[in-house]
């Protein structure tokens, strides 16, 4: 049952997360152009936030139907994984052509960590599934996710364009 209560604070975080994004992109002193990195970085940023709010909003309602907790997770677990790769998969490509554009200055290495990212949280559901449903992997899938949030946040707000 401990699990329940960091399933609630995983979902209000996620979605403290991207509402404080939503408010400090929109209300910003910037000019509101926003270029092809900009953009997905948002949307990475919203990725990750809404990841973490789905998958603990879903585990909090199969374990208050009374859904066993293994089966809870293996349910959550094989639905981000498909939902989180078809979310994020495109947006690596995205990362990949701004590394190869001259004129945006993106990084290899940002390429580089975002696959990373994007395998390690994927193996991390991946591994629920044949482990029978553990409430572990979740967590840490979930702060992994929220972390990068994080991180893709910073990289939003000190954009020098």
């Amino acid at each position: 049952m401990e699990q329940f209560f960091a399933f609630e604070l995983f979902a209000e975080l996620g979605v403290g997360l991207a509402g404080f994004a939503g408010v400090v992109t929109a209300f910003s002193g910037r000019a509101r152009v926003y270029d092809s990195t900009d953009k997905n970085r948002l949307l990475v940023l919203f990725i990750c936030a809404g990841s973490v709010v789905a998958g603990s909003l879903a585990v909090i309602a199969l374990l208050a139907l009374g859904l066993k907790e293994a089966t809870t997770y293996l349910v959550v677990s094989a639905t981000l994984f498909f939902l989180f790769s078809a979310a994020a998969v495109p947006r690596l490509s995205t990362v990949w052509r701004n590394s190869r554009d001259p004129k945006i200055l993106t990084p290899f290495r940002i390429f580089v960590a975002a696959t990373a990212f994007v395998i390690v949280v994927d193996t991390l559901l991946v591994t629920n599934l044949f482990k029978g449903g553990k409430a572990g992997p979740l967590i840490a899938a979930f702060s992994l996710l929220l972390s990068y949030g994080l991180l893709v946040f910073t990289r939003l707000l000190t954009r020098t364009n």
